[in-house]
């Protein structure tokens, strides 16, 4: 089995500490997990309406997952359209 390496450089030093470049790659690993999580879960992405129509033309990935702010609603792409969740 290969496994990438997730940083080429070292992440501790021989004191025992993080190295400079690991904290960059923690923080920004975390300030991006803050941005998309919350404690409700995954923070989807808002997109009006028509940019989600021009998604649909675009042909983006299968399984992508919006939030319709202009309708309030949310959708995701099954075949290159993009359909409404339906929530209960």
């Amino acid at each position: 089995m290969n496994i990438q390496e997730f940083v080429s450089s070292k992440i501790v030093d021989e004191n025992g500490y993080l190295t400079q470049e690991a904290q960059i790659i923690f923080n920004q690993l975390f300030t991006q997990l803050q941005i998309n999580f919350s404690d409700e879960g995954l923070v989807v992405p808002p997109q009006s309406a028509e940019n989600i129509a021009q998604l649909e033309l675009a042909d983006a990935e299968n399984g992508t997952l919006l939030y319709d702010e202009t309708n309030d609603l949310m959708k995701v792409n099954i075949a290159g359209v993009f359909k409404t969740v339906l929530t209960s």
